[in-house]
């Protein structure tokens, strides 16, 4: 899967229209370490874009206001996703090789965590 289709599963994984809306903070966790991850790991922590959204989501998760969070963040998202289509970020997706060897050494390593 390519950075910009996991960009878009991101955008529309959590569904909010309204910051006053109750949302499960489990759902909201998961959708938070995500995001950030895929920005983190495509973009750098220190792209603009990866600043952002981290500054949108650090706050303790308030339940109260997490609707306000996911739409702050949701708006960086859009807008990376706006500036992926127009042209004015290129994105440099991972080799193959790469993502497999990523993989086989998480494997290894969870599993040995499992062992001991």
């Amino acid at each position: 899967m390519t950075f910009k289709e996991r960009l878009g599963e991101l955008l529309n994984s959590l569904q909010i229209d309204d910051p006053r809306n109750k949302v499960d903070l489990r759902l909201y966790c998961k959708w938070r370490i995500q995001a950030k991850w895929l920005l983190i790991n495509y973009l750098g922590e220190d792209h603009l874009y990866t600043r952002e959204l981290v500054s949108a989501l650090s706050a303790d998760p308030d339940p109260s206001f997490l609707g306000s969070y996911i739409l702050t963040a949701k708006g960086v998202l859009e807008a990376l996703m706006e500036d992926i289509d127009s042209g004015i970020i290129g994105v440099k997706e991972p080799c193959r090789w790469y993502s497999l060897l990523k993989g086989m050494i998480h494997n290894v390593f969870w599993r040995s965590s499992k062992i001991s």
